[in-house]
């Protein structure tokens, strides 16, 4: 899932973006007009269904945020 935050100039856009990134981001990417970050869903039915079936691997769902820059 990608998501984008977006909103009026000081509206808090950074501030929530910082605290999702820091809380749980696993990669922070930057463009000069934009930042990314990655966040991994935990899920425990996906912990269960891999306790029982053991696949080789398990793949959790993943949110994209994106924060495009103001435009002057």
């Amino acid at each position: 899932m990608k998501l984008g935050l977006i909103g009026l100039p000081q509206s808090g856009k950074s501030t929530i973006f910082s605290a999702i990134a820091g809380a749980r981001g696993e990669e922070k990417a930057s463009r000069s007009d934009q930042l990314i970050t990655t966040v991994k869903v935990p899920d425990e039915r996906v912990d269960f269904l891999t306790k029982v079936f053991k696949p080789k691997k398990s793949t959790f769902a993943h949110i994209e945020y994106l924060l495009p820059s103001q435009a002057p």
